[in-house]
């Protein structure tokens, strides 16, 4: 599995063409609203793909020059070739950094980790209608997927893909049913986790040695054997001088480190959840629902921003609709 952006732009590169198919198919383009969702995934794709593609035909002339240059004899033409040579790679490099620009604009590009969370008091059957809507959501876009906790009256999914977060929050909230004059109350909380990442690269640490202090008499190492430790990123420092070892003060000294980045880290995810969960509050105990499913009408409203769909359009995960015409 390829990691970074190279594994990144080339599934770009793949949904572009895929979507370039599409959008050229008769039976597309005879149908308006369908043609228009596919054609705005593939204009937000567009300014990635495109330079990743150009990217890679400059690749390709690189691999011809190289092959060019083991066969030529005249050590003119090939220093023209090996300035052509870099001069290509010069290219790809600036190509590949503006299409790393354009992907941090791009909300529905980047990798996004949510926690969702469906609930009811007096309807199971509309949590369960919820959950397989947002998990053909999920299934489109190829997100990773755990159900955490699938109950009648409540279920938990945890996932992780490309742009998720940003069009399920336009549903996260209170939602309502409608169906035979009756209605149900679901709530939807959908929040975004940020990533805690407690892994130490040994080249952001700085080492320093000292003199073991304090008090101890004859324990006390009289060598610098006291080590203190300082990631870089962080300005986080630990230290040990217990131990008589060098060796055994940096090693305690290191896991003391990683206990504190851990704690810092869980507190944040924590505020993180917190602060997500009180903007929510309105959304969720407020009046106005988020969204409407109305059986009765075969309707679905989202209400912040008076939108109207029939509900064939959004069943089945289509929920990229929303998040289009909000963003026309």
């Amino acid at each position: 599995m390829k990691s970074g952006f190279i594994g990144v732009f080339e599934e770009i590169v793949r949904e572009f063409d895929e979507l370039g198919s599409l959008i050229s198919a008769v039976e597309i383009m005879s149908d308006a609203k369908l043609y228009n969702h596919y054609l705005k995934k593939y204009k937000a794709l567009e300014p990635v793909a495109l330079l990743v593609k150009k990217s890679d035909a400059l690749k390709t002339d690189v691999q011809d020059y190289k092959l060019m240059l083991e066969t030529e004899a005249d050590p003119e033409q090939k220093a023209l070739i090996q300035n052509q040579i870099v001069e290509t790679e010069e290219q790809i490099e600036k190509l590949i950094l503006e299409a790393k620009e354009q992907f941090g604009k791009n909300k529905l590009l980047e990798r996004q980790n949510v926690s969702i969370e469906i609930t009811t008091k007096n309807d199971n059957e509309f949590v369960q209608f919820i959950k397989e809507l947002i998990l053909d959501f999920l299934k489109q876009h190829k997100a990773d997927i755990e159900i955490k906790k699938d109950e009648t009256s409540s279920v938990s999914i945890d996932a992780e893909g490309n742009g998720i977060y940003e069009i399920l929050k336009l549903i996260s909230g209170k939602a309502k049913k409608i169906q035979f004059g009756d209605e149900g109350i679901a709530n939807i909380v959908v929040l975004k986790n940020i990533e805690c990442n407690n892994e130490i690269n040994e080249n952001d640490l700085m080492i320093q040695t000292t003199r073991s202090s304090g008090a101890g008499g004859q324990h006390i190492n009289k060598t610098d054997s006291a080590v203190r430790v300082t990631h870089i990123p962080t300005g986080i420092v630990a230290e040990c001088q217990e131990e008589r070892s060098q060796t055994q003060n940096k090693e305690k000294a290191i896991e003391r480190l990683k206990e504190k980045i851990a704690q810092i880290n869980q507190e944040k995810c924590k505020k993180n959840e917190e602060n997500q969960r009180n903007s929510l509050k309105t959304k969720l105990f407020g009046n106005t629902p988020s969204v409407i499913f109305d059986f009765d009408e075969n309707k679905v409203f989202e209400t912040a921003h008076k939108l109207e769909y029939k509900l064939k359009d959004i069943i089945g995960g289509k929920l990229d609709i929303i998040f289009n015409d909000i963003n026309e």
